[in-house]
């Protein structure tokens, strides 16, 4: 895989969302590849700190007994499984897909930007550096060019 496809897939690997053929593959370019290893922390931070971006709250008293009583008449109503023949799959929920899709999509754009902000401060630094040593180069040819 390249740089750019593993890139891609940090933001799912620090949720532990990759299956375990993905997983390997990141976690194997990971240890071969310093500047893609060097990214992956900040998709961690943002990970981990995504459960404390929100306020929390108690749940209603009531909650615990709506939700089983939803699940029980559900598991009554919707059994997955051999139907006339045919296997029926649960449905997967558009709108969660989208969530998830969209919460991915907006963690790896802003890990991607933090990650080019931090590469534009090495580079100012750097650049700095450089015309700091061009000033000292220009000042030794002034004295050597000096009558």
């Amino acid at each position: 895989m390249t740089c750019a496809e593993i890139r891609e897939m940090l933001a799912a690997y620090s949720l532990d969302a990759l299956d375990e053929q993905e997983r390997d593959a990141v976690t194997g370019h990971l240890e071969r590849c310093p500047p893609c290893g060097f990214e992956l922390p900040d998709y961690e931070k943002v990970a981990a700190g995504l459960g404390l971006a929100v306020e929390q709250h108690d749940p209603p008293l009531d909650l615990e007994g709506r939700i089983l009583a939803a699940a029980r008449r559900q598991e009554a109503t919707a059994r997955p499984g051999w139907i006339g023949g045919r296997l029926r799959l649960p449905r997967v929920q558009p709108a969660g897909l989208v969530a998830a899709l969209a919460l991915v999509v907006g963690l790896t754009v802003a890990l991607r930007a933090a990650g080019l902000q931090m590469e534009l401060s090495e580079q100012r630094t750097a650049i700095a550096t450089l015309r700091e040593r061009a000033s000292r180069y220009d000042r030794v040819v002034a004295v050597l060019q000096a009558p």
